[in-house]
């Protein structure tokens, strides 16, 4: 009788092992084919087929082991990096007639809206250190990028409250950016901050000419905003901006980057 009960308990010992072996042997697998879609997405993107970056992040979007965070950043930057595309092409020929060209730029903003969604899904209690400050940087260049692509508006106040508003998120994204920076950065880091602060330095300066030309303007005076005259400045913008995607932070839990950060007095 006991020596029916060892060889009983050997087995179920057995089974149960040989379950645990094989359950650890299907999470590594399923862990190493996420890893494999976030390879093969950063690849992508790296040599600019966009489309199938987001077919794979979003394949690994649905593992049980995908990092959420770091999958909507970079997702974010696969449609930051579309609406790049529109945006240089306005850049660059600045000489495109004006239906062309705000056809162009109402699809780099949608791009760019796409971009802004990605990242205001990062959850502000989880999301880490190292890719809190890279978001809000992501964030302030995007609100550069809808600034500069402002359509036109028969009513005047609206336009200068929206550009008002988007230079003041843009400068705010900056600094929270600053303000989130790691202790530690690596080389690759360092290089993303030393943009982050061209950014700052050279909106700040802008936001500051802005305001100086709009007091010198009655409200009355104001004029419509004229896209194909803006493209033809944007080359002498180039230079201090960056093109790659790469204040009190956010206190309490929500979606990064709504409404939660302290706005410019």
């Amino acid at each position: 009788m006991f020596r029916k009960l060892f060889y009983i308990s050997a087995i179920l010992i057995g089974l149960v092992s040989g379950g645990w072996f094989l359950f650890q042997g299907i999470q590594q697998l399923s862990y190493a084919a996420y890893l494999s879609e976030v390879q093969k997405g950063d690849l992508a993107f790296k040599d600019g087929h966009y489309d199938e970056a987001l077919s794979f992040y979003t394949k690994a979007a649905e593992s049980l082991f995908s990092d959420k965070a770091l999958l909507h950043y970079k997702m974010s930057n696969v449609y930051y990096q579309k609406g790049e595309t529109f945006f240089k092409e306005l850049v660059e020929n600045p000489t495109m007639i004006y239906s062309l060209v705000e056809a162009g730029a109402e699809v780099a903003s949608g791009y760019y809206d796409k971009a802004l969604a990605e990242i205001q899904q990062m959850d502000v209690q989880t999301i880490p250190e190292d890719l809190r400050w890279k978001s809000y940087y992501q964030l302030g260049n995007i609100s550069f990028r809808k600034l500069l692509l402002l359509g036109e508006e028969a009513d005047t106040q609206k336009v200068q409250s929206d550009i008002e508003r988007l230079f003041r998120e843009a400068l705010q994204h900056y600094k929270n950016a600053l303000d989130a920076r790691p202790l530690n950065l690596s080389r690759e880091d360092k290089i993303l901050e030393i943009y982050l602060m061209q950014n700052l330095e050279y909106l700040t300066r802008l936001f500051d000419k802005y305001q100086a030309e709009k007091n010198k303007i009655k409200p009355d005076m104001a004029q419509r905003v004229d896209i194909q005259a803006r493209v033809d400045k944007l080359k002498l913008l180039m230079p201090a901006l960056d093109l790659s995607p790469e204040a009190d932070k956010d206190q309490k839990g929500g979606k990064f980057g709504q409404g939660l950060d302290k706005g410019i007095k």
